[in-house]
């Protein structure tokens, strides 16, 4: 399942894919373990979580953004090929061709 694109975007080439892994709540929320998502040249990962969002409805965006809809959850970990993203830089992580991104949940424990 790929997030539909606007017509706009239709346009704009080459298109691209990466790979989207959901862990705890988010495979809940997003009913899959990942899925493949084809995007345009200059996405960055803020708009990619919000498509996923607006895709995947309610519960999946409570999951990821805080009540203010224009921030990620405190409590959330993003990778993208394994490498945490701060919060602060979403927006300025510009997606490639072939990336890996994970949602991660808070996971209880610690010590």
């Amino acid at each position: 399942m790929s997030c539909p694109l606007t017509p706009a975007e239709k346009l704009e080439k080459p298109l691209s894919k990466l790979t989207i892994q959901y862990f705890g709540a988010f495979r809940a929320a997003a009913n899959m373990e990942k899925e493949e998502v084809v995007f345009t040249p200059n996405t960055t990962l803020f708009v990619l979580l919000a498509k996923l969002a607006s895709k995947n409805g309610e519960t999946f965006r409570g999951e990821v953004f805080a009540a203010d809809g224009e921030s990620l959850r405190e409590d959330i970990t993003v990778t993208v090929n394994g490498a945490i993203v701060k919060h602060k830089n979403v927006p300025k992580v510009y997606l490639q061709p072939e990336d890996v991104i994970q949602l991660f949940p808070v996971f209880p424990g610690g010590g």
